[in-house]
């Protein structure tokens, strides 16, 4: 019989397979890998503790609580019971707690299976001092859970890209793009399928005013990735870098796609609009926005918009009802308008 903390090694391949998925941003590939998981080894709680990191994406707590007690019900070994009370204490807010539970699991070397898993109790230390904003400590943490993973029986390459990509993050909100962008890169060449290092790539391109890099590399982001909300993040940062270099016909190109394939965005409506120039024909995009759009900032924002264009033609009464609409949704006063 399997025991309860235990991992065949066929468990531990579809384990990897759906963090490779989750890193792919392939959420659903990812949760029917944790779903054969489940059926086949009920009683794993590293099934149900990896399962939970799903839900980092939506922040969703209710799912991500679940995940981790149902892992504790699983009477996980020590090293375990000490990773689940950690991040349960970090799900709920309570980061000090938290941080000595995870403290207490890395002090755990006595049993040979925990070896292929303490890498779990560094990282989990290290995000949370980067949650923290304690970016040098961080570093260093996530240094030692490389060290881990590198040295264990099982080499997982994508949690050293993991750590690489988490490393940068914290030289880029140390100011530090140049460091920043070695380890983003260090990331990419261990795992190429990575998308988020490759974003965080994109957004120091960004702020070093390097457009055309920008658009180069979305490109060929667009080319890997699975998932709809990154698909419409990259055509924004195309449509942004485009904007910059005033190169407006592609601008109404990428527009146009994200209205195709995200009809109830408004950003790409703002944009067109924008781009236009007569004026009549921004209020029509800005009244197809409003007739797909949903979420009221959307609305909110398209409202204002058309507002300043009825007053830019003498249309003063339908000016002042878009602004009182506008400032109804900002206030929570109204739900959704027509």
């Amino acid at each position: 019989m399997q025991h309860s903390y235990g991992t065949t090694r066929e468990c531990g391949k579809l384990l990897d397979a759906a963090d490779k998925a989750r890193f792919r941003r392939d959420m659903n590939l990812s949760s029917a890998y944790f779903e054969q998981c489940i059926e086949k080894y009920p009683f794993c709680c590293e099934v149900y503790f990896r399962k939970s990191l799903l839900y980092y994406e939506t922040d969703n707590k209710i799912l991500k609580l679940r995940c981790v007690r149902q892992a504790k019900m699983c009477q996980p070994n020590e090293y375990f019971q000490a990773i689940c009370d950690g991040y349960e204490e970090e799900i709920m807010g309570r980061l000090e707690s938290a941080i000595e539970h995870f403290e207490k699991a890395t002090r755990l070397t006595n049993s040979n299976f925990y070896h292929n898993n303490r890498y779990e109790a560094f990282f989990k230390l290290a995000f949370i001092n980067m949650n923290m904003k304690r970016y040098e400590q961080a570093i260093t943490t996530y240094l030692l859970a490389i060290e881990e993973n590198e040295t264990s029986a099982q080499l997982r390459p994508h949690i050293s890209a993991l750590c690489y990509n988490n490393i940068g993050c914290c030289y880029q909100e140390l100011d530090n793009l140049g460091t920043a962008h070695e380890y983003y890169q260090r990331a990419i060449a261990l795992y190429q399928s990575y998308i988020l290092p490759r974003r965080n790539v994109v957004d120091i391109y960004n702020q070093l005013g390097r457009y055309d890099a920008v658009i180069k590399e979305s490109k060929k982001i667009l080319k890997d990735v699975d998932d709809n909300y990154t698909t419409k993040l990259t055509l924004m940062d195309i449509v942004d870098a485009n904007l910059h270099l005033n190169k407006f016909k592609s601008t109404k190109k990428i527009c146009e796609r994200l209205k195709r394939e995200f009809p109830s965005e408004y950003y790409a409506y703002l944009v067109e609009s924008d781009i236009e120039q007569d004026v009549y024909k921004r209020i029509q995009i800005i009244d197809e926005g409003l007739s797909k759009v949903r979420e009221h900032q959307g609305i909110s924002e398209l409202l204002l918009t058309r507002s300043d264009l009825f007053e830019a033609t003498g249309q003063t009464e339908k000016a002042n009802q878009d602004l009182i609409l506008a400032q109804a949704i900002e206030s929570g006063m109204l739900g959704r308008c027509d």
